[in-house]
């Protein structure tokens, strides 16, 4: 298999050969030759430290200096002979082994006196196999990229990396798990402080046209070029990014988008694809990457670019194809991988994701699929539009395990010229809209379009004629006719059909000794209780549903006529003839359709 990128082969932006990339991961040096010099030099000072280090599987060719290899095999071919181990043993050892130089026996003597304590050797003796295990690791993958070993043979060496990556978290008594005072602490590292976390993951989610894409490739140009995060003034390193954008193309809308945020191009990685043999006619095919299935190449490239950030948008199209995105256990199966490759590479995994049909303002519960998503990332936000109007947007921390929640930020996409690719232009200051207010607005618009929705068909609806004149799901339809219901905001004069309340006029007529400008009632269409002179007419009747489909008042607003005097009327919802009203109260149905009020 190779690593590949979408769009023409002359693209400028960063496309690197199988052989370029396999070449570059070799030439990183993954070592800790100091940590290397203090095990040696710790077994040295109290041999009982060779049993910590033998403990957690450390082995002498997980040494990358070829010096150490040879003490380290020496120092264990002592102590397997049943010999005291100390320097003049070893010196003998590696003297009957023809490897003992005047170089050599220079260097052993000096081991010791490089050791700041012989009793941190079995951390020590960690640091030098976790750097073994990295080593091995980009080792399988170069070899998988350059076709010199079969995915079979990967998965199985790949395995063997993973059981002693285990070994290392289990303690040398057998027991699982680490004292957790032997646990260094360690300072959370940030790509954007209180937003981006080094080594975690993270995601974004909104609706589609919100403006994500164009935020995180801002982002990305920034991370390339070292630009300051728009709400800080810091500098930074320039470090490359791997994109894994399947639904965009990389030559019309990727490339331009990155050009107008005056990314630096050879630092971003198109991660889209990769060229496999197909076992049915052994001729080579292009398939799209997925996850988990490649997390293995996806990490090559990371750490051959030495790249800070990785952007998966949109997340749902880059999973394997039998994931259950509503699952949370296979959810969390899928992306495990993926936080375990970010824990190891320090890079931050970015992932985008679009907004569910649902209507709550409750932000952890609006991505689509399993809540395992924000589960495992460390920090969550969203994108929504400002509720102040306009072409702003606001992007809004929802979570976060590592810190505070960071301040909403207002930004809105930039044309100049007008027809010109629209870049991200950030607000200076931070926007006072949380996550919380901004689904509330969202759903509040929601609301409004309905109304308008109804006000121009003029007629009952039903959930499938919104789905239609709205452009939306027949679910989500249903969903909103049904809150809007419940909240008395519409009523439902038939099953299945719905409708705003409409306006009354010449409702009653009273007069009594003192003002009033507001009545409630419990009793189907009787106005009791309380009333006094009127000195303002009728405005407002606000009407409630009745279980036949007609009506009962359950407020008016303003009041007219005269003393004693009551003459409501009402007319047929369905037909619009005058209703008679019943001599004890109610209505009598519509003599000509039978439909109550």
């Amino acid at each position: 298999m190779a690593i590949d990128g979408t769009g023409a082969r002359d693209s400028k932006i960063l496309r690197m050969s199988d052989r370029a990339l396999t070449k570059r991961v070799r030439k990183q040096i993954i070592a800790d030759p100091q940590a290397e010099r203090a095990v040696l030099g710790s077994i040295l000072i109290a041999p009982d430290a060779l049993g910590e280090v033998v403990d957690i599987d450390l082995r002498p060719e997980d040494f990358y200096e070829p010096k150490h290899e040879t003490i380290y095999r020496a120092m264990l071919g002592v102590s397997t002979a049943g010999k005291v181990l100390d320097i003049v043993m070893l010196d003998t050892h590696l003297s009957d082994e023809r490897v003992l130089d005047h170089e050599l026996y220079h260097y052993v003597h000096t081991l010791p006196n490089n050791v700041p304590t012989s009793l941190n050797a079995k951390q020590y003796g960690r640091t030098v196999l976790e750097k073994a295990l990295e080593r091995e690791t980009q080792a399988i993958g170069a070899e998988i990229t350059t076709l010199e070993m079969s995915p079979q043979e990967a998965m199985a060496r790949l395995q063997v990396v993973e059981e002693r990556r285990l070994l290392l978290t289990t303690r040398g008594d057998g027991l699982p798990g680490m004292v957790l005072a032997d646990i260094e602490r360690q300072d959370v590292r940030w790509l954007w402080r209180g937003r981006l976390a080094r080594g975690k993951l993270a995601i974004i989610d909104g609706d589609p046209g919100q403006g994500k894409g164009f935020m995180t490739l801002d982002i990305a140009a920034r991370i390339t070029k070292g630009r300051p995060m728009p709400d800080s003034n810091e500098r930074t390193k320039p470090a490359s990014v791997i994109l894994m954008t399947p639904e965009d193309d990389a030559s019309d809308t990727i490339r331009p988008r990155l050009e107008a945020a005056e990314a630096d191009l050879r630092r971003i990685r198109m991660l889209t694809t990769t060229t496999e043999t197909d076992p049915a006619t052994g001729q080579p095919r292009e398939r799209f990457l997925t996850i988990p299935r490649d997390i293995l190449l996806i990490e090559t490239a990371v750490q051959a670019d030495r790249a800070a950030l990785v952007i998966i948008d949109p997340i749902m199209a880059c999973l394997d194809a039998g994931v259950k995105t509503n699952s949370d256990s296979e959810v969390r199966a899928a992306l495990m991988p993926l936080k375990a490759m970010a824990e190891r590479t320090g890079c931050v995994v970015l992932l985008v994701r679009h907004f569910n049909k649902g209507g709550g303002d409750n932000a952890l519960y609006r991505g689509g699929g399993s809540i395992a998503f924000t589960g495992l990332c460390r920090t969550t936000f969203l994108v929504a539009a400002h509720p102040d109007g306009g072409e702003k947007r606001v992007m809004a921390s929802a979570k976060s395990n590592i810190g505070r929640l960071a301040p909403s930020l207002a930004f809105s996409l930039v044309s100049d010229p007008p027809d010109a690719m629209p870049y991200v232009g950030w607000d200076r200051e931070p926007c006072e809209y949380d996550a919380r207010e901004l689904l509330t607005a969202r759903k509040s618009d929601e609301r409004r379009g309905m109304v308008e929705l109804f006000k121009e068909q003029g007629k009952p609806l039903g959930a499938q004629d919104v789905a239609d004149l709205l452009d939306i799901t027949l679910n989500a339809a249903k969903v909103r006719l049904h809150r809007m219901h419940k909240a008395g905001e519409i009523i439902s004069p038939s099953k299945g059909l719905y409708t705003l309340i409409a306006p009354v006029t010449n409702v009653m007529s009273v007069i009594t000794s003192n003002p009033v400008t507001s009545v409630t009632t419990s009793h189907d269409d009787v106005v009791t209780g309380g009333l006094g002179d009127v000195t303002r007419p009728v405005t407002t009747l606000s009407l409630g549903a009745m279980r036949d489909g007609g009506y009962k008042v359950t407020e008016v607003t303003g009041l007219q006529g005269s003393e004693g005097e009551k003459t409501p009327s009402r007319s047929c919802l369905k037909c619009g003839n005058p209703l008679s009203m019943r001599p004890g109260g109610g209505w009598y149905p519509c003599t000509t359709c039978a439909n109550g009020a």
